[in-house]
């Protein structure tokens, strides 16, 4: 029996927040990373859901410029795919699937499937 690991790229994989703290720095008050405490903080900070989302969606269009939230990402992706089968499960808007997988590449993250909902419940 083989053991599927699905691994989720934004928050996970990579540190999308940080790009887009810069990004929200230029249009309103400067938040801190450490302010940052779960996924939906957008909340606390009075930020319109589907702004944030497009504001993110956005970032990955400087897909180069994302860090990995990890060193060594490549290698801790390989060492999980010595226990099993690794796919990148993300929900995100499909017009970004092209920067994650750049991003997935020039990060050399090694994975089996590329599966891409439409919102998070999915």
């Amino acid at each position: 029996m083989t053991l599927n690991i699905a691994l989720d790229v934004d928050g996970v994989l990579a540190d999308v927040i940080e790009s887009w703290l810069i990004y929200n720095k230029k249009i309103r008050p400067s938040i801190s990373k450490e302010e940052i405490t779960n996924w939906d903080f957008w909340k606390k900070f009075n930020i319109n859901r589907y702004d944030f989302y497009a504001e993110l969606t956005s970032c990955w269009s400087n897909w180069n410029s994302i860090p990995t939230m990890e060193n060594n990402l490549s290698l801790i992706t390989q060492n999980l795919s010595n226990f099993g089968k690794v796919d990148i499960v993300t929900a995100r808007e499909l017009s970004t699937d092209s920067f994650v997988k750049n991003w997935l590449k020039l990060h050399n993250i090694k994975y089996e499937n590329y599966v891409s909902v439409m919102d998070g419940p999915m």
